[in-house]
């Protein structure tokens, strides 16, 4: 727009994962949960922002060191539990886009938004697609310029 980049988390994420960049993709854009803990002003640490519940407690940041918490068997069956896929997951054409989404929006291991997400794709991944040729040429171009300039 005028020029002006305009950020869209979403669109950035599915660019982002169409041009191979998967590791900085949202953990709710890659079906899984990752590592990133939250510790609250009292110093609680949970394992993600939507599960600040007593049953996610990791323990306390004034009491248990990073290493400990890293290796908590409480935080890992969290992630593990996270990477469990339906049948018809595995089927779909968008899977890597999608990967049954945020462990938090999913009701019996099927994310909420599945019918939502594929009509979004069926519609719009075309146009991502074109974006992502550009960012591919442009990237490409600039590559091959900055070569010639580092070889004079």
């Amino acid at each position: 727009m005028n020029g002006k980049y305009i950020s869209i988390r979403l669109f950035d994420s599915i660019i982002q994962n169409l041009l191979g960049n998967l590791q900085v993709l949202p953990c709710f854009y890659l079906g899984r949960c990752q590592n990133q803990r939250v510790i609250e002003a009292n110093g609680n640490i949970y394992p993600c922002d939507f599960y600040c519940l007593d049953e996610y407690y990791l323990g306390n940041i004034n009491e248990v060191g990073f290493k400990d918490i890293n290796e908590a068997p409480l935080l890992k069956d969290f992630i593990q539990e996270s990477l469990e896929l339906p049948n018809e997951c595995k089927q779909c054409p968008y899977l890597r886009l999608c990967r049954n989404g945020c462990k938090r929006y999913r009701i019996n291991n099927k994310y909420y938004y599945c019918e939502a997400i594929t009509r979004f794709y069926d519609n719009n991944l075309p146009k991502f697609k074109k974006v992502v040729e550009k960012i591919s040429k442009i990237y490409s171009e600039n590559k091959e310029n900055a070569s010639m300039i580092m070889d004079k």
